[in-house]
C-alpha cells in the first residue's frame, strides 16, 4: 500500500534472501565506516550487515522526526485498517534504532528526548533553518 511504502519496502529487503544479499553486497563493496540511516526503515537490514555486526562500521540514526504518531495519523486519516497496530510496530522498530544506534540525530529538542528515553547513548540535536 502506498501509505505503507518505506515501512513494507524495508521488509521486504529483509525477507528476500536475493535482496538482502544485494544490500549487503552493495553496503560492504563500499566498506563503509558509517552507516548513516536517514529514517528507521532500513534499520533491520542494517543490523544484519557484516559490517556493522563486527563493530567496523557505526549506524548513525539522523531522525527527521519520530514516525509512529504520524504514521498513525496519516493511516487514520486514510480510514486504513488497524493504524494503531501499524505504528505500534514502527514505534517499537523506532526504539530499537534508538537503542542500537552509535549516535541518532533530532531535529527538535521533543524528539531528543524521546530517543534518549528510548535508550539512545549519544543524541545530537540539529534543528532545522540557519542563525
Amino acid at each position: 500500500h502506498p501509505l505503507l511504502e518505506d515501512f513494507d519496502g524495508s521488509a521486504a529487503i529483509v525477507h528476500s534472501k536475493a535482496a538482502m544479499q544485494a544490500f549487503t553486497d552493495l553496503c560492504e563493496r563500499h566498506e563503509p565506516d558509517v552507516l548513516l540511516l536517514e529514517h528507521p526503515w532500513l534499520a533491520p537490514a542494517a543490523r544484519r550487515l557484516p559490517s556493522v555486526v563486527r563493530n567496523r562500521a557505526f549506524v548513525v540514526y539522523d531522525s527527521h522526526n519520530i514516525e509512529a504518531p504520524l504514521k498513525r495519523t496519516i493511516l487514520k486519516d486514510y480510514g486504513y485498517p488497524e493504524p494503531e497496530r501499524i505504528a505500534d510496530e514502527i514505534e517499537v522498530l523506532e526504539r530499537q534504532v534508538a537503542r542500537s544506534a552509535y549516535a541518532a540525530v533530532a531535529v527538535t529538542e521533543a524528539d531528543a528526548q524521546r530517543l534518549r528515553d528510548w535508550g539512545a547513548r549519544r543524541v545530537v540535536l540539529a534543528p532545522h533553518g540557519v542563525e
